[in-house]
């Protein structure tokens, strides 16, 4: 009779389907989806808390194989998720549940994602580049209705959204175990390098009107480490594997 109240009665279905197609000689398409359904049939007269979330993706990503030496890739992906929750009104200071201050929020979010990818033998079988670049497209939207079941006075709350980019450079070059003189012949040694640019900004009406610093009857706050969703950083790292 001991579950976990993240699962009890929880229904879920799920569905998984992806598969490689070679439409035309070096050029392959995969198109792939998934969707997953978590119900647990709450009643928001007498129940608080996450009642239904669906989920689903789909996307594709195509590959040329342009040469033994050179590919490219592009793929995109939409991702799509909603919740409705069941909420309390607090605002008489109170957390008994009744039916007059039960209220129902059903966030959604959706996410566009893009994606391009080119690998190129340098020297065939000893120096190996790729370049990756991402770009993500999100925007959450949270529906809110009252008890009444009429939406706020003032309207909803505005949309929150983000915009992600990554840049990846790569470079790996492959040691001959040969040259390597306390290889003697066995195990592999190879150097990569590898540069990354990442930015990403949000759009939120909950932490853009913060000052950095203090904040109206709390002057001693300090914001600056505790939300930063905006940020431009350039990274570049080195390392140097031996396996055998």
């Amino acid at each position: 009779a001991y579950r976990q109240l993240m699962t009890d009665n929880r229904e879920r279905w799920k569905a998984n389907f992806a598969i490689d197609m070679l439409v035309l000689p070096g050029i392959t398409v995969t198109p792939n989806f998934k969707y997953q359904d978590d119900y647990y049939g709450l009643n928001g007269a007498n129940q608080l808390g996450l009642t239904d979330s669906r989920t689903w993706n789909g996307g594709a990503d195509v590959t040329f194989i342009i040469d033994p030496r050179t590919s490219v890739m592009f793929g995109y992906l939409r991702e799509y998720g909603t919740q409705l929750v069941y909420n309390i009104n607090s605002a008489a200071n109170t957390t008994l549940l009744t039916p007059a201050n039960s209220l129902q929020t059903n966030d959604k979010l959706v996410v566009d994602t893009f994606t391009a990818l080119a690998r190129y033998a340098a020297i065939p079988d000893k120096l190996d580049t790729e370049l990756r670049y991402t770009a993500a497209r999100g925007v959450d939207h949270l529906n809110l209705l009252l008890p009444t079941g009429a939406a706020p006075t003032n309207g909803q709350f505005p949309d929150v959204t983000t915009w992600f980019q990554r840049l990846d450079a790569v470079a790996t070059y492959k040691f001959d175990k040969n040259q390597v003189g306390f290889l003697d012949g066995k195990g592999q040694l190879k150097a990569k390098l590898h540069y990354v640019w990442e930015k990403n900004a949000v759009t939120n009406w909950q932490n853009d009107p913060l000052a950095p610093i203090g904040n109206v009857g709390e002057p001693t706050l300090v914001y600056l480490a505790y939300n930063d969703p905006n940020y431009n950083v350039h990274m570049l790292m080195a390392s140097l594997a031996y396996s055998w």
